[in-house]
């Protein structure tokens, strides 16, 4: 890891997640897709950079409703040294984002997708859920709504990831 930090506005659950498996600063393992990411789209500072743009951005008050700011630390890479190469740029971190999202959601689903078949409701499959990944269950029916959606693309294609015996409508 790197002294070398960037910083990304990141939903709050994601970043409770984020925190909860890589730590804060976020340090992502060796070759993993995040790193590659990080590595692919790392630059130079720009000359016109100034001071401001190295330290901590500020959030607005309505930014803090919606977003957290999180640390993430830029790997080692040979190619590019990071005492050089320490600039990630707006449109780079939205890719990074993308990453980290598709990562997230690929274990929510990987982890859930068994909970539809059970007895128990979803609601409370993805509590224990948030509990065991770190995050806070203010965010429950924010990410079973996820989950959901997620579900309802699957069945438009005719994949069936319902339970046989639901009981309400609510579990679709």
């Amino acid at each position: 890891m790197s002294n070398f930090l960037f910083y990304l506005k990141v939903k709050p659950f994601i970043a409770q997640w984020l925190i909860h498996h890589y730590g804060n600063p976020v340090t992502f393992p060796d070759g993993s897709d995040e790193n590659d990411c990080i590595h692919l789209f790392i630059r130079k500072r720009p000359k016109n950079a100034d001071a401001a743009t190295i330290s901590k951005p500020e959030l607005t008050d309505e930014e803090k409703k919606k977003h957290m700011l999180l640390a993430f630390s830029i790997p080692e890479c040979r190619a590019k040294p990071v005492e050089t190469y320490n600039y990630m740029s707006p449109m780079a971190g939205s890719a990074l984002l993308e990453v980290i999202e598709w990562r997230f959601n690929n274990q929510l689903w990987k982890d859930l997708k068994d909970s539809f078949e059970k007895k128990f409701t979803l609601l409370k499959a993805v509590r224990g859920w948030c509990i065991d990944n770190g995050i806070d269950i203010d965010y429950d029916y924010t990410i079973k709504m996820r989950l959901q959606r997620k579900k309802k693309r699957h069945l438009k294609y005719g994949v069936d990831t319902r339970r046989a015996n639901r009981k309400n409508e609510e579990d679709i």
